[in-house]
């Protein structure tokens, strides 16, 4: 089982979010972690209570960097939010949500915030490595993070400037022949690998694409005609306009052990 979105699963599932545009944030819970569970997840599993205009209560779980999922029943809470939980509730109390989007094609989901006094807040998912969550200001500086973390090319930590890591390639908004560009100057040596990785596809909608094109995955990019090419980004377009249809994947006792947004080569060959 994987244990992270894919970017194509957020691209999904902030479609199905944005109903919750114009709620109101009633209070930021952190969600029990288990015995198991490490002190690297401590602020990194959230709850969001959100409120409609109608007052139905809405429950939005952010648990970086695995996943991110909308409730009709509040979750199991910590009896005692940390810090960084408070933090939010200080900060974010009362605001309300003016826009949920996903960065480019990353796995990073911002929530943007009006606050009460009037500025717009980003809470920032990242979905990615070891996740995190981060609440930033209107000028990007961070206000706080849920951990504290210093990478080659960024520092996050409250003070600085929120830099999200150098974007990849955003198969969402490429045009054919920004496409054809982008596969042919890949230096794998598969057409998996380079559908997988350098457009940031992953393994299982990579092969939804060269499955449906007929294409030997093993097949060195360079070697792709102009036709298999085209059909490669006539699939891609294809897999980006399915309607969701989600599909639970059951384990041995067929508890849900994966799910998917659509049926997929993946989904068809496991139990559903």
């Amino acid at each position: 089982m994987k244990n992270q979105l894919a970017a194509i699963e957020l691209k999904v599932l902030v479609g199905e979010l944005r109903h919750l545009d114009g709620s109101w944030l009633d209070q930021v819970y952190e969600l029990e972690s288990g015995s198991a569970a490490s002190a690297a997840a401590k602020g990194k599993r959230l709850m969001l209570q959100l409120s409609a205009s109608e007052g139905k209560k809405r429950f939005l779980a952010c648990l970086a960097p695995s996943a991110v999922f909308f409730s009709s029943i509040k979750p199991s809470t910590a009896e005692k939010p940390g810090s960084f939980c408070s933090m939010l509730r200080h900060h974010l109390g009362n605001a309300k949500l003016v826009s949920i989007s996903q960065l480019g094609s990353e796995r990073i989901l911002e929530l943007v915030f009006s606050s009460r006094n009037g500025q717009q807040l980003r809470l920032v998912v990242e979905l990615f490595s070891k996740g995190n969550i981060l609440l930033v200001d209107e000028k990007g500086v961070i206000i706080g993070a849920a951990e504290h973390q210093i990478w080659k090319d960024r520092t996050v930590r409250p003070g600085f400037i929120y830099s999200p890591p150098p974007a990849t390639t955003d198969f969402a908004a490429l045009g054919e022949e920004q496409f054809q560009k982008a596969v042919l100057s890949s230096e794998k040596d598969s057409v998996v690998k380079a559908l997988a990785v350098d457009l940031g596809l992953s393994g299982v909608y990579a092969e939804e694409l060269y499955t449906a094109a007929k294409i030997d995955k093993a097949k060195s990019p360079l070697q792709l005609s102009q036709a298999e090419l085209s059909s490669l980004f006539s699939s891609l377009r294809q897999l980006l306009s399915r309607k969701p249809q989600p599909i639970a994947v059951l384990d041995g006792s067929s508890s849900p052990a994966e799910a998917f947004p659509f049926p997929t080569a993946a989904s068809a060959a496991a139990k559903t």
